[in-house]
């Protein structure tokens, strides 16, 4: 059975990775997502055999965008697309749900094989990926304990505690997300709980390892 393949990327390159994505795949049906609502609406509807999330898709959350696919679909294998390949970066995605990661430079042939082996239900990851890290690398101690809290959230509480780390008031979120500030409040409790804090400013620390971008990066990460 051909594979469905959703890619969520605002990314200059996006149209030159669809292009060998098609070429790689020629039975797959691929769903191009410029944003990561579009593309949850697309792991909703087409259940997806894989999903190609751009780490620094503007509206994704960074790595929030994986464990929410995880969480919508949890059969559905994902790829982090990422211009910097920076160990501790890759690594994060891994802890975030990935099962690979595919660097917006890969040639076509890696492209090809990425898709092929992550398809086939294998990870696939860039050699060198898991050396030992300087502590300095770590955004937080102990940074796969914060990914398994986080991928404890809904989708709901994921987006209030983003909304939370951008520094919107609870009727700023209750707004965006067209929702009660009571339901805003009863989210912000959960996520609270789940992640084992007492307050907005211990919550949003948390929320910082799902950011795409690190101070450890080199300056190539962002979309310039």
């Amino acid at each position: 059975m051909a594979p469905t393949i959703v890619i969520a990327s605002d990314h200059p390159a996006t149209a030159t990775l669809v292009t060998a994505v098609r070429q790689a795949q020629p039975r797959a049906t691929v769903v191009e997502a410029p944003n990561f609502k579009t593309a949850a609406e697309a792991v909703r509807r087409q259940r997806p055999e894989l999903v190609l999330v751009d780490l620094d898709l503007t509206d994704g959350g960074g790595f929030a965008s994986l464990l929410t696919v995880k969480q919508m679909r949890a059969t559905t294998r994902v790829l982090a697309l990422g211009w910097d390949e920076e160990p501790s970066l890759v690594q994060r995605a891994r802890w975030f749900g990935a099962q690979g990661f595919l660097p917006w430079s890969a040639p076509p042939v890696l492209v090809r094989t990425t898709l092929a082996r992550t398809l086939a239900g294998e990870e696939c990851w860039l050699p060198d990926t898991f050396r030992p890290l300087p502590p300095e690398a770590e955004p937080l101690p102990d940074t796969p304990a914060v990914a398994r809290q986080l991928s404890t959230l809904t989708p709901g509480q994921m987006r209030v505690l983003l909304a939370l780390n951008a520094g919107l008031l609870n009727k700023q979120i209750a707004y965006e997300m067209n929702i009660t500030e009571a339901t805003v409040k009863a989210h912000l409790t959960a996520v609270y709980r789940k992640l084992g804090v007492k307050n907005r400013q211990d919550a949003a620390r948390i929320a910082r390892t799902l950011l795409a971008s690190t101070p450890f990066a080199n300056s190539a990460a962002g979309h310039g």
